[in-house]
């Protein structure tokens, strides 16, 4: 392999590694915006209960 055959190999390898270090980076960030939206998910879904058990609670109240 000449001079620049070897430059070019280089040259590829790191436009490889960057663009694996990209779709790594990506996929982290896509795996905690997922997190992110079950959290939200969780939260309100503990929200509606939360206001499910206080209607209930203030029926009772009311017999």
């Amino acid at each position: 392999m000449n001079f620049v055959g070897k430059r070019v190999f280089v040259l590829e390898f790191i436009q490889y590694s960057i663009f694996t270090g990209f779709v790594i980076n990506l996929e982290i960030i896509l795996a905690n915006k997922k997190t992110q939206y079950n959290n939200s998910l969780n939260s309100t879904k503990r929200l509606h209960d939360r206001a499910r058990r206080n209607i209930e609670s203030f029926s009772l109240n009311l017999l």
